[in-house]
């Protein structure tokens, strides 16, 4: 175990969060469902007394009320103990990223909507996001122990992502959605959707979609950058340019970096111009 107080500390919510806790509440819901099954045989079956209530508890109740524990010990929290010393190296990893790569306490959160292997981005992740020598920087925020195992399956990178400034445009987007994981009140996964605001970036060929937070790290580019719906009501829209954006937004779309959702709003924006 690190000796790291705030690992310490990170490790042990884990655990309460998805194994002591849901421990306890199990073995309460078993032990009174237990005494309530014995003190009905008490006084339906055999008439009550406690030449019968303390042999019952001792003989009956408890060594049941053991073997069902054990039993959801083996298949349900034993798996879990596995998922948190997964999730103790990977903080432990985490931090230590953190520190190399100077990463300023004061970062804004953003959700990444898009997957691009080039930058290292994943879609549905949240990105740490800061301004750095001129540059636009991204690191992925910490897995909480809810989503670790998307954060593992999808090969999250410690690096920080830089973009150039003075490379970037940006443009509104619609909302976007996408999946969330949390555990509810009886310490269950659970899964929602989730509406983002979002905010389109474009460096280069590559269009980038953000969780609009991110906007007020962009705001000393407004001057130079207009955003794209006042590009498209300062100038008529020829069918040719029509026909350009949308072979772009069909790139996009093979190339999986706009959900089916989206790829649909954008060509009926387009198709309504026409």
């Amino acid at each position: 175990m690190n000796n790291d107080p705030v690992i310490k500390k990170e490790i042990w919510d884990a655990r309460v969060k998805i194994v002591i806790g849901k421990f306890i509440i199990t073995a309460f819901q078993v032990a009174f469902v237990l005494m309530i099954i014995i003190l009905l045989l008490e006084y339906k079956v055999f008439g009550g007394g406690d030449a019968f209530v303390k042999p019952a508890v001792l003989y009956f109740g408890l060594p049941i009320i053991g073997i069902i524990l054990l039993v959801g010990y083996q298949t349900s929290y034993k798996p879990k103990k596995v998922k948190i010393d997964l999730f103790t190296k990977y903080l432990i990893d985490y931090y230590h990223s953190v520190q190399a790569e100077q990463v300023p306490t004061d970062a804004i959160v953003a959700r990444s909507f898009v997957t691009d292997p080039s930058l290292l981005l994943v879609d549905n992740i949240e990105y740490l996001c800061f301004k750095k020598e001129g540059s636009l920087c991204f690191f992925p925020c910490k897995a909480p122990i809810e989503s670790i195992d998307y954060y593992q399956n999808n090969h999250i990178a410690f690096t920080t992502i830089k973009m150039k400034e003075t490379l970037l445009r940006y443009s509104p987007y619609p909302n976007v959605s996408r999946t969330t994981y949390g555990y509810d009140q009886k310490k269950n996964l659970q899964t929602t959707s989730t509406t983002f605001e979002a905010i389109s970036i474009s460096i280069g060929e590559k269009n980038l979609i953000f969780q609009n937070s991110i906007l007020s790290l962009l705001s000393p580019l407004s001057k130079v950058n207009t955003p794209l719906k006042e590009k498209e009501s300062s100038q008529v829209q020829t069918p040719e340019d029509i026909e350009k954006r949308m072979e772009k937004l069909i790139r996009l779309h093979d190339q999986k970096m706009i959900t089916d959702e989206e790829f649909a709003t954008q060509k009926k924006k387009l198709l309504d111009q026409i």
